[in-house]
């Protein structure tokens, strides 16, 4: 898909065999590129900024999505230094089919991150 915007993904840690898999699935999808895979002793979200990723991957188990899981029903409106403006921070589940549909569903989303949140 020439021009298309690539989905630049971190793995979170997972057991080898499921990380493999995983990849080879992504592989299929010429608009997605795993940037990195860290160990099990590497933070996913330190590793995904250091790889300037669009999106980290992690199982639903992974301790790491923990975190967030605390604030999917509570959003953030933070004001700016000048007080005329302000940012809506939110967090909400919304699950995507992983196929070609879903897929462009989410890279339009990540070309836009403003509407992400």
């Amino acid at each position: 898909m020439e021009g298309a915007i690539a989905i630049r993904i971190q793995l979170g840690a997972m057991p080898n065999m499921l990380g493999e898999i995983v990849e080879q699935m992504l592989r299929a999808f010429l608009q997605l590129r795993v940037v990195g895979r860290p160990p099990f002793t590497e933070g996913p979200i330190a590793a995904a900024r250091q790889v300037k990723a669009d999106l980290v991957l992690l199982c639903e188990a992974d301790p790491a999505i923990r975190p967030l899981e605390e604030f999917h029903d509570l959003a953030f409106f933070t004001l700016a230094e000048s007080g005329r403006e302000g940012t809506l921070i939110s967090l909400r589940r919304r699950r995507f089919p992983l196929d070609e549909g879903g897929l462009a569903d989410l890279r339009e989303l990540i070309a836009d991150k403003g509407r992400i949140c």
